[in-house]
């Protein structure tokens, strides 16, 4: 079933933005983005997985338990259970990549404590459906306009939780950022979550989310101990350097470019 409304939404979504041209908007953000030539046909694709994550969220109900067990097998998240085990607390670094959403909700469902960090608009109807599978799944909601971010995310580390974080957002939204070098550009970046990490000391496991062939998976880059940085600046280049290094392999996984909004504010030319 779930399957199935999927597929239907996908082709009724996918009807509606390329009757509008908003594909061609998003094939320019796409190449403005990476400073490549993109395709037609890679930003058709590039469309349809996109529509497929928010799809897959908004009928998370829907999906059966393994579907959860195979995200989270306790093999592919081994550098997660051993940061846990180091008893600090962590902070799972993320993107708005491949189905983040999705994943930090297989990590709830299989039992692991988990905090997700978020910045919600008020009376937004989708964004409350959303809030409603993070809650069914067992997910901690953190909400930045409602909460003293820091002093939730400390009483998360020192139950040795599990906080999810965006790297890749909040820096045009306030002056708590700085410039750095991301994808041959400087870019406005968040200094909040190292601010935080600096003073906190959990440990730091970027994870970067993607799909292939159907199929979900992820790759974890280095744990970064906010230890061995002096200041923010050297822990966010340490962190960015994953993740530029994830986008330029795999650069068709990043929502930000169908946002025509966050590239302008982002990427200015």
């Amino acid at each position: 079933m779930q399957v199935l409304m999927v597929r239907i939404g996908l082709f009724l979504l996918s009807a509606i933005i390329f009757a509008l041209g908003l594909h061609k908007e998003i094939q320019k953000n796409l190449s403005l983005v990476y400073s490549i030539e993109v395709t037609a046909r890679q930003t058709k694709r590039y469309i349809q997985k996109m529509l497929t994550y928010i799809l897959e969220v908004l009928t998370l109900k829907y999906l059966p338990p393994q579907f959860f067990r195979r995200i989270a097998s306790e093999q592919k998240l081994a550098p997660l259970n051993e940061a846990l085990s180091l008893g600090r607390g962590v902070i799972l670094l993320v993107m708005h990549a491949g189905n983040w959403e999705l994943f930090g909700c297989a990590l709830g469902r299989c039992g692991y404590r988990v905090a997700a960090v978020v910045n919600n608009p008020r009376n937004n109807r989708f964004i409350a459906y959303i809030d409603k599978n993070r809650l069914r799944c067992g997910l901690e909601i953190i909400d930045i306009n409602t909460q003293n971010m820091y002093r939730a995310c400390l009483r998360a580390f020192a139950q040795n939780k599990i906080v999810m974080l965006a790297a890749d957002t909040g820096a045009t939204d306030s002056d708590k950022n700085i410039p750095l070098r991301v994808l041959g550009r400087e870019l406005p970046v968040a200094t909040g979550w190292a601010t935080m990490a600096l003073r906190a000391r959990p440990l730091i496991l970027p994870i970067f989310n993607y799909s292939e062939k159907g199929r979900h998976d992820y790759v974890f880059g280095q744990p970064l101990d906010p230890q061995d940085y002096a200041d923010e600046k050297t822990l966010l280049n340490a962190a960015l350097a994953f993740f530029t290094e994830q986008l330029r392999a795999r650069p068709f996984e990043w929502l930000l470019p169908a946002s025509t909004s966050e590239v302008k504010k982002t990427f200015r030319p």
